[in-house]
């Protein structure tokens, strides 16, 4: 049988219990007993609000992407 692990959260003012019994296959076995650890757990808590992401970090990989292309472009016109 699997089960995971009793989470107890705290978020946006409500405390409760989250578990799941369906695990997904992790790929990865104990060393003492060869089969703990052969699961991953999703929990998913209702109602979360996905975390933004900051616009420097936008900023930052547009300018990875056009430092990238300047660079290939530099490398093809040398061939």
């Amino acid at each position: 049988m699997q089960a995971s692990e009793l989470v107890k959260y705290s978020y946006d003012g409500q405390t409760g219990y989250l578990f799941n019994f369906k695990a997904t296959p992790s790929g990865l076995v104990a060393a003492d007993d060869g089969v703990s650890h052969t699961g991953n757990y999703e929990l998913i808590l209702q109602g979360a609000r996905p975390v933004p992401v900051p616009p420097a970090l936008i900023g930052i990989a547009f300018a990875g992407a056009i430092g990238a292309s300047i660079l290939k472009r530099r490398e093809a016109n040398k061939l």
